[in-house]
C-alpha cells in the first residue's frame, strides 16, 4: 500500500469516533497490504493507526529480530523469530479473507477491548473440483487508547480459543528480546 494511500486511511481514521471504528480502519489497511502483512517491517506502515507506545514496542521487536540474524553464524539457515504469519490475527493457516469488528468493553486500565471475528477460506486447490471451500472462524481482539484525540491501537490479543490456554498478548510476545536487544537463547 502507498504511503500516500496509507495517510489517507490515516486522516480518515484519525476522526474515528469510536474504538470499533479505528480496529476497522487499521484491519482495512492491514489486509490490503497482501503477502507481507505478517512481518514486522510490514507493521511500520501501519504506524499512523497505532499508539505511539505500540510503534516503538514493534519497532523495538523488529530491531530484536535484526539483531537475532546479525548473531547467528555465518550460513546459518536458521528461522528468525518472529517471522511467522500474522501479527495481527492468530491463525496459523494464513491471512484471514475477512473480518467482522464485534463488541466493545472497557477495562479498568482506560483502554477499550475490541473483540474481531476472523473467517478464513482455504484456497482452491488444483483439480479440487467446484465443491465449496473450506473455512473457519476465531476471535481475537485489539486493544485501543486515545491518543491526541483518536482512537488508536495500543496492542493485539492473540485470544487462542484453546481451554485452559490463556490469551497471549502481542507486546508480551516477544521472548528472547530485551528491547532491540536479542539476548534469548540459540
Amino acid at each position: 500500500m502507498t504511503t500516500l494511500a496509507l495517510a489517507g486511511l490515516a486522516l480518515a481514521m484519525a476522526g474515528a469516533p469510536s474504538p470499533g471504528e479505528a480496529v476497522d480502519a487499521m484491519l482495512r489497511a492491514y489486509l490490503k497490504q497482501g503477502a507481507d502483512v505478517g512481518h514486522l517491517e510490514a507493521a511500520q506502515a501501519l504506524a499512523p493507526f497505532m499508539t505511539r507506545r505500540f510503534r516503538r514496542v514493534l519497532q523495538e521487536a523488529a530491531a530484536c529480530q535484526s539483531d537475532w540474524v546479525r548473531q547467528q553464524p555465518k550460513g546459518s539457515t536458521d528461522k528468525p523469530p518472529f517471522v511467522d504469519c500474522c501479527l495481527f490475527a492468530s491463525s496459523p493457516e494464513g491471512i484471514p479473507a475477512a473480518f467482522t469488528v464485534g463488541a466493545v468493553e472497557a477495562l479498568p486500565d482506560g483502554r477499550q477491548q475490541v473483540r474481531v471475528e476472523y473467517t478464513w477460506v482455504d484456497p482452491p486447490r488444483e483439480g479440487a473440483g467446484a465443491s465449496s471451500p473450506e473455512s473457519y472462524r476465531w476471535t481475537d481482539a485489539f486493544l485501543v487508547a486515545q491518543e491526541d484525540g483518536a482512537y488508536r491501537v495500543d496492542d493485539f490479543v492473540f485470544m487462542r480459543d484453546v481451554p485452559d490456554t490463556p490469551p497471549l498478548v502481542l507486546s508480551q510476545s516477544f521472548e528472547g528480546c530485551q528491547g532491540p536487544r536479542w539476548t534469548g537463547g540459540r
